[in-house]
């Protein structure tokens, strides 16, 4: 089949959305399906963007003569386009909606956001043929909840490769390291770093040894930093910036948890559990819809309430102090990705869901 794949965000930009389109478009690939991707600066040249958002009206003819289009949302700009497609020329065509997240924010984009679901969000997803989601926990209390019982949703969890992250039993982890990985721009706001870097503070009078790596980059980073030297945390704190997948693993071997404090439900999975789950690191995330179900609470790790330093602190503090217990949890972390999130296995279930 000819397939195309349209999406806001492509790697080498980092971000989660971005991320697994790749992954979705290397599945397609391998199963024999002919697969282009639309994304601005791939195939797509918008009329104008304001961040991730990308006018992008080309997309309504340039989707023709396709037999199946899968539309990551959500993409301003984009989606509405599709949408106008698959009521003209994609008839016949087969469209798939990864539902990844609402969109959400206070102020203007508040109100752009609320405006864009009225007129936009039902339609699209009424349009579609099947609609797939990582969690249907996230959807059940999402803003596309009115499908939550729709017989065309599936829900096809991210996956892991188990062989690229790994453990690392080479690496002694001579000293208590948190690690968090993701982006440090605008568009990442909600990842919750002004959190992490006061709930590390926080655990630092109790564990002065402690160090934290923030692996990432971005127009955020300068002011992260600045607020790192502000808490007189600087010289505990390693801003890595962006790295190589090696490098990644070694990050991931060296740590005793990895932390994802996102703060809103812009964060609606979080691959970088599945990574730190694969190299045996346990994890501590908010207990938000979608981010919890990946770790599992006092086995795999820990879950915190989100935007809320002080059981941040205790739960990093935990992991910390009970070396034997993060190794126990790393363990069972990685012995669930192995069952529940081997790319492999989720690789098949996402190209039936988006083929058919």
């Amino acid at each position: 089949m000819r397939v195309a794949i349209v999406v806001s965000t492509y790697p080498p930009y980092p971000g989660g959305m971005g991320n697994a389109a790749a992954s979705h478009a290397e599945a397609l690939k391998a199963a024999g399906h002919d697969v282009t991707v639309f994304s601005p600066g791939v195939n797509l040249r918008p009329i104008f963007r304001v961040g991730n958002s990308a006018c992008a009206p080309q997309l309504w003819w340039k989707l023709r003569g396709f037999d199946v289009v899968e539309l990551h949302y959500p993409f301003f700009g984009g989606a509405e386009w599709v949408w106008l497609w698959k009521l003209t020329f994609g008839r016949k065509a087969r469209l798939a909606v990864t539902y990844h997240m609402d969109a959400v924010g206070s102020g203007l984009f508040g109100a752009i956001f609320r405006l864009y679901r009225a007129l936009f969000l039902v339609p699209i997803l009424k349009s579609a043929d099947v609609i797939l989601t990582a969690s249907r926990d996230y959807l059940a209390s999402s803003q596309a909840a009115f499908i939550k019982d729709d017989p065309r949703v599936r829900e096809t969890p991210f996956g892991v490769d188990l062989e690229r992250f790994r453990p690392r039993p080479d690496i002694v982890k001579n000293e208590p390291l948190a690690i968090f990985v993701g982006g440090l721009d605008r568009a990442h706001y909600f990842k919750g770093v002004p959190v992490l870097l006061e709930a590390f503070a926080r655990a630092l009078r109790t564990v002065s040894e402690a160090r934290l790596a923030i692996v990432g980059d971005g127009d955020l980073r300068a002011a992260y930093e600045r607020e790192a030297l502000e808490l007189g945390i600087e010289k505990r704190v390693w801003f890595v910036g962006k790295t190589s997948d090696s490098h990644l693993q070694e990050c991931y071997g060296h740590a005793r948890c990895h932390v994802l404090p996102s703060i809103d439900r812009s964060e609606a999975f979080g691959i970088v559990t599945l990574e730190a789950a694969a190299c045996g690191v346990p994890s501590i995330v908010s207990d938000l819809p979608g981010v919890r179900t990946v770790v599992e609470e006092g086995v795999t790790g820990l879950r915190v309430p989100p935007g809320d330093a002080e059981p941040l602190a205790r739960a990093m503090t935990e992991l910390f102090v009970a070396k034997d217990r993060s190794e126990a949890m790393g363990r069972a972390a990685r012995a669930r990705a192995e069952r529940l999130y081997a790319r492999e296995k989720t690789d098949h279930a996402v190209v039936s869901a988006i083929c058919g």
